[in-house]
């Protein structure tokens, strides 16, 4: 038996909210544990995490780990990049704002931040020869994919594939976060996020990588193009590819 356990926190504004649920993740893995069928337990964080970030869930991740290291030695651990695919976060994310806005996507920084986009199908890879690699066991892998860019560099990738001129529409970082204060949580605006859009998110120098789970990653435009042929159809010139 294989136990899989994801973060995902999105959205967290207490401190105090983020470190309780540190206890739900021993919990889990006390229970799978004790549990004699439990062989594996893969526990999924994220790239970036650190007990010092401005980051909450970013936080709250960090302490995640401790607590399932602690509590069952031999779980695997992945620390995802970007995560991209169909009906993704980060490209869904972009499409959306771009509708809502009438093709701005308003940003509350210079996107200079880095990200590793990494695409889903090759996390999956990861996760299965994880499996039939017993030296895996107890081990910490961050997953990034070839190229590292900023989220300018990301977006403007987008604008290319659809056809469409780059529109960033620049609001406040610190109008945004005191906005963000008294909104409720929603995917697409919450302080978290605003924070975490200003913070790298990549694979680190001396983490264990990729290549040792014997996979090749995909890169981002790949799978962009694949993301948002829809988007691209819309506009005049592609008609033979919306009707495909």
């Amino acid at each position: 038996c294989v136990f899989f356990f994801f973060q995902a926190e999105d959205g967290i504004r207490d401190a105090q909210e983020s470190r309780g649920l540190g206890d739900v993740y021993k919990r889990q893995a006390q229970a799978c544990a004790k549990n004699p069928n439990v062989a594996r337990f893969i526990h999924f964080s994220c790239a970036g995490v650190s007990k010092d970030s401005p980051s909450l869930d970013l936080q709250t991740k960090w302490h995640g780990e401790q607590e399932v290291r602690e509590a069952f030695p031999g779980a695997t651990i992945f620390r995802p990049s970007v995560v991209t695919g169909r009906h993704d976060y980060f490209i869904r994310h972009w499409i959306t704002n771009r509708e809502f806005f009438q093709n701005f996507t308003l940003v509350f920084d210079n996107c200079e931040a880095k990200r590793q986009p990494i695409y889903v199908g090759d996390i999956g890879l990861c996760v299965l020869n994880a499996l039939k690699l017993p030296e895996t066991a107890g081990r910490t892998y961050e997953l990034g994919g070839p190229q590292v860019y900023t989220i300018r560099e990301c977006m403007e990738i987008m604008y290319n594939i659809i056809g469409r001129e780059p529109k960033l529409a620049y609001f406040q970082h610190d109008i945004a976060r005191s906005i963000a204060k008294y909104l409720i949580n929603w995917q697409f605006f919450n302080l978290d996020n605003i924070i975490k859009n200003t913070q790298d998110m990549i694979v680190s120098p001396d983490a264990r990588k990729i290549d040792e789970l014997c996979v090749t990653p995909v890169s981002f435009p790949i799978i962009a193009q694949k993301c948002l042929w829809d988007n691209r159809a819309r506009y005049p010139g592609d008609k033979d590819e919306f009707e495909r």
